[in-house]
């Protein structure tokens, strides 16, 4: 498991890569963060972001096309990572801080910093006025926005389907220790 940062909340609607990149560089300079990026290229680009963390981190990888299971031996390995998913219709990041068995579904799930609010995946919408720290997202639902979707609406739809292939590729990692 990776040591828990403190939880970043992001302040707007455009900001959860910032969020994400603060919680992990351990400050709340958030606007900074994005002032940075914005300087860089486009602040939600993978490259951007990776541009931006490379030099401010102890280690740092990045995977264009990673699995669920990368994201747990990153986790393992003591590092947070920072993923992408198609969660509104232009996409949203987060963070993975952890993981853990689901007595649910009998699989896992994973401890996640949401920088906007907690995310339901059998509503597929966002949970107003709820927190989106330390909150545990299923391997289903994980599977589905981040790794085999393209889209919000593909998602919802391989999300309904009850799919899970943890060893597929398709999601990017900022995989990250600080």
């Amino acid at each position: 498991m990776s040591k828990i940062l403190d939880y970043v909340a992001q302040p707007n609607a455009y900001t959860c890569q910032s969020a994400c990149i603060a919680k992990v560089l351990g400050t709340s300079d958030i606007e900074g963060i994005r002032a940075a990026l914005e300087a860089i290229g486009a602040p939600g680009s993978p490259e951007t972001m990776g541009q931006y963390l490379k030099s401010r981190v102890q280690s740092y990888k990045f995977l264009l096309s990673g699995s669920l299971e990368e994201a747990k031996d990153a986790l393992d390995d003591s590092c947070v990572v920072i993923t992408h998913g198609w969660f509104t219709g232009s996409g949203h990041v987060i963070a993975l801080v952890g993981y853990e068995p689901d007595p649910k579904t009998l699989s896992y799930r994973f401890i996640v910093d949401d920088p906007w609010m907690e995310f339901s995946f059998s509503s597929a919408q966002f949970n107003p006025n709820s927190s989106g720290n330390n909150v545990r997202y299923s391997s289903y639902g994980m599977y589905a926005y981040c790794v085999a979707s393209s889209s919000n609406e593909s998602a919802v739809q391989i999300y309904g389907q009850g799919k899970l292939l943890s060893s597929e590729k398709g999601a990017w990692l900022h995989i990250i220790k600080n």
